[in-house]
């Protein structure tokens, strides 16, 4: 899956249970951003209702020469029911706020 332009409205990785093994997330914004992935469809997800099943900080280095984490996961992070993702400017499991156009890029390996 990728995304290059990530922000606080749910996308589908996957409509199905499946397995995340790869994450690649790059912050080209001057503040930090949370990738929030949700166990649940992305039509039975709303940003700011549904709490996400895993939330990872993506740093910045205060300016917009970007900067972001890989994460490798051998054994899977295992989703029953489908894997959704979105991205939001606060932490918080309600934040809403709206990263700006093209300020977070992923790439999720899955099965």
């Amino acid at each position: 899956f990728r995304s290059l332009d990530i922000d606080e409205t749910e996308e589908e990785i996957k409509g199905t249970a499946g397995q995340v093994y790869w994450i690649h997330a790059m912050n080209l914004s001057t503040g930090k951003r949370y990738l929030k992935f949700y166990d649940a469809t992305a039509a039975s997800t709303t940003v700011g209702t549904t709490t996400p099943l895993l939330t990872f900080p993506i740093p910045t280095q205060g300016d917009t020469n970007g900067t972001g984490f890989v994460l490798t996961i051998p054994m899977g992070i295992p989703f029953a029911t489908a894997i959704s993702v979105a991205c939001t400017t606060g932490l918080a499991d309600n934040d809403t706020g709206a990263p700006g156009a093209n300020d977070v890029i992923i790439n999720i390996g899955y099965a």
